[in-house]
């Protein structure tokens, strides 16, 4: 039975951490505010104003709010986007995420 038990402890972590990577992949974004909640919503509305075609993200990161944009494939291709940007937001970072994938239409 604590043969089992433990096994199970050991297995589990692995087979868990398969299963989410197939429902989510790898992406490259960029952040463009950290700080209080306020701040962090006219942020994400001003960059929205400026930017429509590309997606922003509101996020909480203890102990702050953060606002991340776009969702490149690539890291060079979120960098060259932090470059366009990066004279309205100079202390604008790139950074690697795990998006969920979302599964549109019948199958």
């Amino acid at each position: 039975m604590y043969r089992i038990t433990i096994l199970l402890l050991i297995i589990m972590p692995v087979l868990l951490s398969m299963s989410a990577s197939k429902d989510s992949e790898i992406v490259y974004r960029v952040i463009i505010y950290e700080g209080t909640r306020e701040g962090a919503n006219e942020a994400k509305a001003a960059f929205e104003a400026k930017h429509p075609e590309v997606k922003a993200f509101f996020t909480f990161q203890t102990p702050k709010f953060v606002i991340e944009v776009g969702d490149y494939k690539s890291k060079g291709k979120a960098k060259k986007f932090r470059n366009s940007i990066f004279e309205e937001y100079p202390r604008c970072i790139v950074v690697k995420r795990k998006s969920k994938l979302i599964m549109v239409g019948g199958g």
